[in-house]
């Protein structure tokens, strides 16, 4: 008989993978003040840890949702350690964070790792070393298939289109990825977040449930 689930989290929770430093500290720094986050980690748990701190000061910022200072914090953040290429921990990781907050809504695939390699001398000493490049690829393209079909369950949204006849809504949802078209909340989303970012600019975004991958 399978465990049931606690309650859904009252706030979206959100996983970053290698998250204990650079991009992925980055982004779990982003969501904290609206999202549990959920900080990845392999060999740095003092790197996740620091993160995990300022994701806690951030729950609290002005930002967050109000509460009142008797009401202990929703926010569930945590650390977990698991291999970001390897798909057994992975599978373990969806599971631990579903498990305990009966919810998975972002999933931000940051992990990946690579060796510098001159391709004008692939005779040096390690330039054709398989184990090297059978790791690049578990790390920079396999792991990420692993961690969403683990994860594909959880990320379920709702529909929108009722301009559109509900035959047409059927067959766009069926083709795309996420089995729903976009809302146009959350196409306002991305453009806040296209004209906030100042590293972005001359981009074409496409908000379309996986409808074009």
């Amino acid at each position: 008989m399978s465990t049931p689930l606690p309650p859904p989290s009252p706030h979206p929770v959100a996983l970053i993978t290698a998250s204990s430093a650079g991009l992925g500290s980055a982004c779990a720094l982003a969501l904290a003040p609206t999202h549990s986050i959920i900080i990845n980690y392999f060999s740095r748990e003092e790197k996740a840890l620091e993160v995990l701190s300022r994701c806690n000061a951030l729950n609290s910022s002005p930002s967050s949702p109000p509460s009142s200072s008797t009401t202990p914090s929703t926010f569930k953040n945590r650390i977990i350690r698991a291999d970001a290429s390897s798909r057994a921990d992975l599978t373990d990781l969806i599971t631990s964070i579903t498990t305990t907050h009966g919810r998975l809504d972002i999933v931000v695939s940051n992990a990946g790792w690579t060796r510098v390699t001159n391709f004008a001398d692939l005779d040096a000493d390690g330039a054709l070393d398989d184990e090297l490049w059978d790791r690049c690829w578990r790390a920079n393209v396999k792991s990420h298939l692993w961690l969403f079909h683990a994860a594909r369950p959880w990320l379920l949204m709702t529909e929108w289109g009722q301009r559109f006849s509900q035959d047409k809504v059927d067959a766009v949802v069926q083709r795309s990825a996420l089995k729903r078209v976009a809302t146009v909340e959350e196409v306002a989303e991305q453009v806040k977040l296209l004209c906030m970012n100042r590293g972005i600019t001359g981009q074409n975004v496409l908000v379309d449930g996986g409808l074009i991958i």
